[in-house]
């Protein structure tokens, strides 16, 4: 099956990665600037874990990590940007995990996440 065929966009998100349902499986996977389709990127396929929340915390900086995993069901996760969080808890009901700088965490929902952002 060629790539075109396999894969139908759900939304690019400026700056960072395109979020593409693949037709065969029914899930979620990303796709960098190094490749148009998930399967033609230098990472290969990453699909969204749904069994991870989305992490955002402080290190040195801000950071936002979203949960992936390969096709053989290893887990990675990818440096996401604020508008792609949003995405993916607004539209595939994500979790966000808040780690405090001193270790302590909250997990929120969509509905409790727009409260906050307001």
């Amino acid at each position: 099956m060629k790539s075109q065929d396999r894969w139908h966009l759900q939304r690019a998100i400026k700056g960072n990665h395109k979020w593409f349902q693949d037709l065969e499986t029914g899930h979620l996977a990303c796709a960098d600037n190094s490749g148009h389709y998930p399967d033609e990127t230098d990472d290969g396929i990453l699909f969204l874990n749904k069994e991870k929340p989305i992490v955002m915390g402080k290190s040195d900086h801000i950071f936002i990590s979203t949960p992936v995993l390969n096709p053989t069901g290893g887990m990675s996760h990818i440096i996401s940007g604020l508008a792609e969080m949003i995405y993916l808890v607004q539209e595939h009901g994500m979790q966000v995990e808040i780690r405090a700088e001193d270790g302590q965490k909250t997990t929120l929902r969509s509905r409790q996440l727009a409260l906050a952002l307001v």
